[in-house]
């Protein structure tokens, strides 16, 4: 998604200090294979899109088809989700500036999100469209091998945290019914 197609969409892109990018870049362990070859970083910053997200703004909202992944430069969010009865509970809250980056899944194809994330601040995120990832790892695969090696170990954790909560959830369920 190009910037001509979020404006359209009325979202907020701002231009951007391509050194502030790079410095902030070169911060996130994600990012690791780049931090060898400045080139690299260069490189895959020109396939981020900056904005600029006002305090109280949906950033993703759960069940939408994902499109991009986002890098929480400054900033904190709320990562929420929704109970079966409509309510919103929060799952986290992200403080921009530490590498923090969400949103990853949208990454590998096209599934529903799986929490909405809210602007609990105003925000600068750098959003990496899954089209533009997919054409990076082609074009550049010497450094998108890392890149995605890493992005799988990040998942793997958050899916073994899931499956960790879960448990404890149905331990607590069959404890309050037995008594």
């Amino acid at each position: 998604m190009g910037i001509k197609e979020l404006i359209n969409r009325n979202d907020f892109v701002v231009e951007s200090n391509q050194g502030e990018i790079l410095k902030y870049l070169e911060s996130i362990l994600l990012l690791e294979e780049l931090k060898s070859d400045l080139e690299g970083i260069k490189t895959f910053s020109e396939f981020l899109t900056v904005k600029d997200i006002p305090a109280g703004a949906e950033i993703i909202r759960e069940g939408d088809i994902g499109g991009g992944m986002y890098f929480l430069m400054t900033g904190r969010v709320l990562v929420m989700k929704r109970t079966i009865q409509g309510d919103f509970y929060p799952v986290a809250k992200l403080n921009g500036g530490s590498g923090i980056f969400f949103g990853e899944g949208a990454l590998f194809g096209q599934e529903a999100r799986s929490a909405s994330v809210i602007a609990d601040e105003p925000c600068r995120c750098l959003v990496l469209d899954g089209g533009d990832f997919e054409r990076f790892c082609r074009l550049y695969p010497q450094w998108s091998v890392g890149i995605i090696l890493r992005l799988a170990k990040v998942v793997a954790t958050r899916l073994r945290s899931l499956n960790q909560d879960y448990v404890m959830l149905y331990q607590a369920l069959v404890s309050e019914i037995r008594g």
